[in-house]
C-alpha cells in the first residue's frame, strides 16, 4: 500500500477513529488516536487506557497483576509521547522502573520541566516518576516524551506510562 505525504497527514489528522501510521523502513501500524479530552478537577487516577490520555508514536500494551489498573503501556522510539490534559493543581505521572527503563523528558503546559531516568537495578511497579504541585488551579497539559536514549547503567530506551493522578 502506497501512502503519500498529503494522505498520511490527513490519516493523522483523523481524531478518534482508527489511523494507518508509517513508521520506520515503510511499517505499516494502526493505532488508535483518541480525542483528546479534559479529565475534571479533584483527586482522580486516570489509567493509561482512559481515552483522555492521547498518544502518539508506538505503544505497546503490557498486562501484569501489579500495575495500576492491571495494565500499562510502553515506547521505545523517540516519536512516542503520551499527553493528558486535566483540570487541577497538580499531577503525578506513575510509571515503572527497571533495568531497561530509558529517559523521557517531561513538558508541563509545552515547558520542558524534566528529564526522568526510568532506569533501576530491580523493577518497580507504579513507581511515581514526576510530581507537580503548586499549579494555579485551571486547564493543564503534561507530555511525557520518549528519548530514545538511556542512562550507562541501563541497556535499552522504554518509558513506561501506567496511570496519572490528577490533584
Amino acid at each position: 500500500m502506497k501512502m503519500s505525504r498529503r494522505t498520511a497527514r490527513q490519516a493523522v489528522a483523523l481524531r478518534g477513529a482508527p489511523v494507518l501510521l508509517a513508521l520506520l523502513s515503510c511499517s505499516w501500524v494502526w493505532a488508535q488516536v483518541p480525542v483528546a479530552g479534559v479529565v475534571p478537577s479533584g483527586s482522580t487516577r486516570v489509567e493509561e487506557s482512559d481515552p483522555t490520555v492521547v498518544y502518539t508514536g508506538v505503544w505497546y500494551t503490557g498486562r501484569r497483576p501489579d500495575l495500576s489498573g492491571g495494565s500499562a503501556v510502553e515506547a521505545a522510539l523517540p516519536v512516542s509521547t503520551a499527553s493528558l490534559t486535566f483540570t487541577g493543581t497538580g499531577v503525578r505521572w506513575i510509571g515503572f522502573k527497571a533495568v531497561w527503563g530509558g529517559i523521557a523528558q517531561v513538558y508541563l503546559d509545552g515547558a520542558l520541566k524534566a528529564t526522568v531516568d526510568t532506569f533501576a537495578p530491580t523493577e518497580q511497579a507504579q513507581a511515581v516518576m514526576y510530581t507537580a504541585t503548586g499549579l494555579t488551579a485551571g486547564l493543564h497539559t503534561i507530555t511525557i516524551k520518549v528519548t530514545g536514549t538511556w542512562s550507562p547503567a541501563g541497556c535499552c530506551s522504554w518509558v513506561v506510562v501506567d496511570a496519572f493522578d490528577v490533584m
